[in-house]
Parts: C-alpha cells; sequence; structure tokens
C-alpha cells in the first residue's frame, strides 16, 4: 500500500489571503508533535538548463526533472543509495543524486534523433548496453540556457552525491531524476534569471512551494498532524485515506460473520 507514516502537503490556496507553505511554515510544521522529518519538493519556475558530459561535451541532457530537497530529510524518508552515502551526499557545492537509470537520459549530439539513446534493456543477447556517460568517472557540465543574444553563458560544475536506489513508492527521481538541495536549486535558479535578465512575477515568487512530503512517528500521529496541517491553510493527502475505509469495511465483515 506504501507508507502508512508519509503525509503529502498541497499548497493550492489562491488569492492575496492564502496560507504561504515557506521555509518558515515548513519549519511549524516540521515542529508539530509527531513528525519526524519534511521536506519541500522544489521545481523551479525560471530555470532552462541541460548536462553536457563526455568528449567535447558530446552528450547531454536538460535539467527538467530535477527537484530541490531537504537533504537532512531524505535518510527519514526511505531514500536508498546504490552508491554514495546520504550522510555526505551533499556536502559540496552543487551536489546531485541522480536516478538509478539517469545516465541513460543523456543523447548523442552527433546522432539524428531516433538513433541518438541508448535504454537500460538487454538486446536479444540478454546483454544491457552502457550508457554514453559514465557518471562516477567523466566530467560533467550544468549550462545555462541562453535565451537571446545578449545572454550571459554561466556554466557550473555538478558533484555526483550519489545514485539512487529506484523505487517508485518514493517517486520518478529515484528513476531518471535529479536531487539538489533547495539552496543549491534556487541559487541556479537565480542565475539563470540573471543571466537571461528575466523579470519575475514577485507574486508568484511569494507564493512558496507548491508540495511538501511529511513523516511522522507513527500511524497514530496521521490524523492529528493532518489536521494541524489543514487549519494552517493547507491541503492534505496520505494512505490513510484509504486504511480508515478498508479498516470500517473489516469491521462490518466481522460484525456481520
Amino acid at each position: 500500500m506504501g507508507d502508512l507514516t508519509l503525509i503529502q502537503v498541497y499548497n493550492w490556496g489562491g488569492g492575496a489571503e492564502a496560507a504561504v507553505l515557506d521555509d518558515e511554515k515548513m519549519a511549524e510544521i516540521l515542529a508539530l508533535p509527531g513528525v519526524v522529518t519534511g521536506t519541500p519538493l522544489y521545481h523551479p519556475n525560471q530555470l532552462d538548463a541541460k548536462i553536457t558530459g563526455g568528449r567535447n561535451d558530446r552528450y547531454e541532457t536538460w535539467m527538467y526533472n530535477v527537484m530541490g530537497v531537504y537533504p537532512e530529510a531524505l535518510e527519514a524518508l526511505g531514500y536508498e543509495l546504490s552508491s554514495g552515502d546520504l550522510s555526505t551526499a551533499f556536502a559540496e557545492p552543487y551536489s546531485m543524486l541522480v536516478g538509478q537509470n539517469f545516465a541513460y537520459e543523456f543523447r548523442d549530439t552527433r546522432k539524428k534523433r531516433g538513433n541518438n539513446r541508448v535504454e537500460p534493456y538487454p538486446d536479444k543477447d540478454g546483454n544491457i548496453p552502457d550508457p554514453y556517460v559514465d557518471l562516477a568517472n567523466d566530467k560533467l557540465t550544468i549550462v545555462l540556457q541562453q535565451n537571446s543574444e545578449t545572454a550571459k553563458k554561466v556554466e557550473f560544475t555538478p558533484v555526483l552525491g550519489g545514485i539512487m536506489v529506484e523505487d517508485w513508492q518514493k517517486g520518478y527521481e529515484t528513476s531518471r531524476g535529479i536531487l539538489m538541495s533547495i539552496t543549491d536549486l534556487k541559487n541556479l535558479e537565480a542565475a539563470y534569471i540573471k543571466a537571461n535578465k528575466i523579470k519575475v512575477d514577485k507574486d508568484q515568487e511569494n507564493k512558496g512551494y507548491d508540495n511538501v512530503k511529511v513523516k511522522v512517528e507513527d500511524i497514530s500521529y496521521v490524523e492529528s498532524v493532518e489536521t494541524a496541517i489543514k487549519d494552517m491553510g493547507f491541503e492534505t493527502n496520505s494512505m490513510d485515506d484509504i486504511r480508515k475505509p478498508m479498516e470500517e469495511n473489516v469491521a462490518k465483515q466481522q460484525t456481520f460473520l
């Protein structure tokens, strides 16, 4: 069924009086009785960037699936690494955790579309092809897209903090996505905005996070924590919404029998 101690929080409110799901509000949520940890899932609104690798940056992939998180929350949320250590994964600036099959997201810029990628599937002989990029050994570069002739070219050198074990109950990011600290991802976004001289809508910028994950100590805390979060002005969802009707149905069957 999934993690019964996990609560999804959504910031769907609108208007000037709507609650803002920002870092300050996150601190309030994390201080609630029974809450073990939590993190926003930050998707940048203003970031058009790619990662290049291989000789002469021949291979590239776009950073469409990057998400910012609180690094300290990942271990308690159950994220696992096939390589790397979660305790030190974000020690360097612009560190990244990538999904188990992220290396297969790179395409060969010298080949025609439709024939410029490899996938981690066995061929007729049962052999799985190697990806174009060796994440552990090849140099990677984050390149911010230049959307005009006057835009300044900006590059960053990311650090591979580790490779996640694929777990679809955790999310797509464990397969082919990228996790970065919220601080680093916001810095990338700010550099992109500056380089391309983009005017940012302040109202949109101050809206806060759209989605947050919260983990509680035990399923007995789920209802009280959800109620407290809803009282703050946000929507919530958890497996408790499924568990309760199932328990009620079982109780009715037991009574009938």
